[in-house]
């Protein structure tokens, strides 16, 4: 499999999940996924579609732009 970009979507739910001290599986289940497809979007290698994207985000409390790496602000300033 072939990553598709540079990962800053990847690294920011990483980051996200891990500062609320959550698994893949728990991400997973809070957002209606299997826990393959978030390892697959941490390490680049997919994108969840935009419904999920939208999840993320209501589960993070952060916005889209800044979940997709557009914009340098977001929960990092929280």
């Amino acid at each position: 499999m072939k990553k598709v970009t540079e990962n800053v979507f990847g690294s920011r739910i990483r980051d996200l999940r891990r500062k609320q001290h959550l698994t893949q599986a728990e991400f997973a289940k809070r957002i209606f996924v299997v826990k393959s497809n978030v390892s697959r979007w941490e390490r680049g290698y997919c994108m969840p579609s935009l419904a999920t994207v939208k999840l993320i985000c209501n589960t993070f409390d952060v916005s889209a732009d800044w979940l997709l790496g557009t914009t340098w602000k977001g929960a990092a300033e929280k």
